[in-house]
């Protein structure tokens, strides 16, 4: 099956969008066979082995099989670890994981570590420019690259392990009965924060599930109590 994705290839102060074209094979096959073309340099070619990884860590084992994967336009040279999260979300697409509409109007840039989390890449300025000038209404960037959002209209994400494994089984049920609101703990979010944040989560959280004031401050960062139990206008009146 064939699943398209955008992402964006950066040189100095420049960057060029890029269509990857993720072409998986149904017939298992006793050895790994994957393929990326298209000019990728050394640490693109190495994402094969960052990507399986982090999907079996995500919990989704994919079999050994035949993956292609073009970057195009093929003429540009591709550099950077930032294509891991478009050439993972590609494959989860092509096994049938994602509609094509989801990351369709979406430029997704990431480096995967191998339990799945996202790391920063540089660059996130100018892809979030040219994705801009392109009129593609949504940019996913890790955390770590806030700048882009001010150069960005569209929705900026901010993925990590969790929360990729929970949209997954959520858009169908989104589209059976519309759901407006989830409602998420994630200890991984917090974990960065040390021992502190951790012991903070659960009386922070259920104070802004009940929409009441937090009477102790959140020991970890804004950034990792939004992901932990959303931002609505209650959490921003209780000072989150």
């Amino acid at each position: 099956m064939l699943y398209k994705t955008l992402s964006a290839a950066v040189y100095g102060i420049d960057a060029s969008i890029i269509e990857g074209e993720l072409d998986v094979s149904g017939i298992r096959t006793s050895e790994d066979h994957f393929n990326t073309v298209g000019l990728p340099d050394a640490a693109v070619r190495e994402s094969r082995d960052r990507v399986r990884a982090a999907l079996k860590n995500c919990g989704y084992d994919i079999p050994p099989t035949h993956i292609t994967i073009n970057l195009a336009p093929a003429d540009i040279r591709k550099e950077g670890s930032g294509f891991d999260l478009p050439m993972a979300l590609g494959i989860l697409g092509a096994y049938g994981g994602l509609t094509p509409k989801e990351v369709g109007s979406f430029v997704l840039v990431g480096e995967l570590s191998l339990d799945g989390g996202i790391r920063g890449v540089r660059g996130a300025l100018p892809i979030a420019i040219a994705a801009r000038a392109r009129k593609i209404p949504n940019l996913v960037v890790p955390e770590i690259n806030p700048e882009a959002a001010r150069q960005h209209k569209g929705i900026i994400a901010n993925p990590n392990c969790s929360t990729i494994a929970m949209v997954v089984p959520l858009f169908p049920l989104h589209k059976a009965f519309r759901v407006k609101r989830v409602h998420a703990a994630t200890y991984q979010a917090a974990s960065g924060g040390g021992a502190a944040a951790m012991l903070s989560v659960c009386p922070s959280a259920s104070h802004v599930l009940s929409s009441s004031a937090c009477a102790t401050p959140f020991a970890g960062s804004r950034a990792s109590a939004a992901r932990i139990a959303g931002i609505n206008e209650s959490s921003r009146s209780s000072g989150w």
